[in-house]
């Protein structure tokens, strides 16, 4: 018997001769879907998003437009996942407000797997890569976030210059790389966090700080982040793991 002719989302497994139903990457989801491992703690896999359902930028690199905008032409279609393609962005910081959730899922380059980097101008001090506020809900898969700055050597408790900056939303972070921050990884007051696999790592005030809400952290790597406390000083990482945690529920 011939493989079936239509699998979409999946790509036809034409040796089994079947239709897929489960996805470790990108690769065993047509080009308009995304493979989403949000649940692949649980399954061990993750489902290819209908195509319907997922925003694929046609001006990706080199071409014109962001993730910021992506994200705000995905929620303006009623999308709930977006395509981000390989490449290295610099934003402003991409901003997320309720009450629609929205999933970003990073593309490797086949060649050089490197997840797609979100980070922030240089020129646009104390801004997080990520701001979720107002009930907004996000899940970033298989990206890293980095290079939230204070404008300047000074590293500071206050400074929104966060990896990941939550208050009264939810974040999930599947698979992915918080890095290089002059703040904190993630900060987050009164929000639901859930981080599967993945990387928190040399973000100079600390790794992650919870204050109320909810968290689940698993199978997740939290290392070589500071504490530097206020100084006009350089300062590096401590190689602690940084996590301070103020919540009533959490594992």
């Amino acid at each position: 018997a011939a493989a079936p002719a239509a699998c979409a989302p999946f790509v036809c497994d034409a040796a089994g001769q079947k239709c897929r139903a489960q996805c470790k990457d990108e690769t065993v989801c047509v080009d308009t879907s995304v493979c989403d491992r949000k649940d692949a703690h649980i399954s061990g896999a993750g489902i290819c998003v209908p195509s319907k359902d997922v925003f694929v930028p046609v001006d990706g690199p080199p071409g014109k437009g962001t993730p910021p905008d992506w994200v705000a032409a995905a929620l303006t279609q009623n999308k709930t996942h977006v395509r981000i393609p390989p490449g290295d962005y610099t934003i402003k910081s991409l901003e997320v407000t309720g009450p629609f959730p929205i999933t970003l899922i990073g593309i490797k380059q086949p060649v050089d797997p490197k997840q797609p980097i979100l980070r922030t101008d240089f020129a646009q001090p104390n801004k997080p890569v990520v701001n979720v506020w107002s009930a907004g809900i996000i899940t970033l898969q298989g990206m890293t976030l980095r290079g939230a700055n204070t404008g300047s050597l000074t590293v500071y408790p206050d400074s929104d210059a966060d990896g990941v900056h939550c208050v009264d939303g939810t974040v999930n972070l599947i698979e992915a790389v918080v890095e290089s921050n002059m703040s904190e990884g993630l900060q987050a007051t009164a929000c639901a966090v859930t981080i599967h696999r993945s990387t928190i790592r040399g973000n100079l005030w600390g790794g992650i700080r919870l204050v109320g809400g909810s968290a689940k952290i698993v199978n997740t790597l939290v290392v070589s982040n500071g504490n530097c406390g206020p100084s006009s000083k350089p300062c590096v990482p401590t190689g602690g793991g940084g996590i301070l945690v103020n919540i009533q529920t959490g594992t």
